[in-house]
């Protein structure tokens, strides 16, 4: 499906800005903008296109289109990416020590679900969507996340010294705030995943994200913080 190849190549993008210490994709837009290897419209297009992922995987599929030209243009620009970050292959191959890699393959080694445990002991089933995403009906309430979103804690934790406060960045606290900054795990969710901005709220998936990386051996769940192994 034209969606499907749509999302792997926005998540391509997400995670070569994550890689190259963008905050996320749009921000690598706008630094290749800056370098004059983009043109200002197609910046913004790219930039949309992120938007439009957005949407899609938070419930929004059946309201947009995609096609062939999008994908297209979407080859040309990761083209473009490439070059200027020295990258040689016009598709970065996945490495099998990557997160989010790794949980996949948990999920789709295990007919697509698996029961995990947040660190108070609740149980959460977790199941595999059109090989892209995982979800839960108890703990995302259905709603679709990329697996890339394990990349992005995992780049935290690299940054903080292999330790970050997991933080929240529900109700009154809100992105940028002290418990939902740049440094927690709530924080680098909202801004580098979620593409949120400052004074915004996130959607809450700190609990699951940690039970899941605790339980795929690749992170420690603790009280208040997460530790890389």
């Amino acid at each position: 499906m034209l969606k499907d190849i749509f999302l792997n190549k926005i998540s391509y993008i997400n995670s070569i800005a994550i890689e190259y210490n963008f905050v996320n994709g749009k921000e690598l837009a706008k630094y290749c903008y800056s370098n004059g290897v983009l043109k200002f419209e197609e910046k913004e297009e790219i930039i949309k296109f992120i938007n439009m992922r957005n949407l899609i995987s938070h419930g929004g599929s059946d309201r947009i289109n995609v096609f062939d030209d999008d994908i297209k243009k979407l080859d040309k620009y990761i083209n473009i990416i490439n070059n200027i970050l020295g990258i040689s292959t016009s598709q970065k191959t996945e490495k099998e020590d990557k997160p989010s890699v790794i949980i996949y393959n948990l999920l789709k080694n295990n007919d697509g679900k698996i029961n995990v445990k947040s660190f108070n002991n609740k149980d959460y089933d977790v199941y595999l969507i059109d090989d892209n995403y995982f979800s839960s009906d108890k703990a995302l309430h259905n709603y679709k996340i990329g697996f890339e979103i394990f990349d992005v804690v995992i780049e935290l934790l690299k940054k903080e010294g292999g330790k970050a406060k997991k933080g929240s960045c529900r109700g009154y606290n809100k992105l940028g705030d002290e418990n939902c900054n740049k440094h927690t795990v709530a924080g680098a969710i909202g801004y580098n995943y979620f593409m949120k901005e400052d004074g915004e709220s996130v959607f809450d998936t700190v609990h699951l994200v940690t039970a899941l990386l605790d339980y795929a051996g690749i992170c420690e769940n603790k009280r208040g913080y997460l530790k890389q192994k």
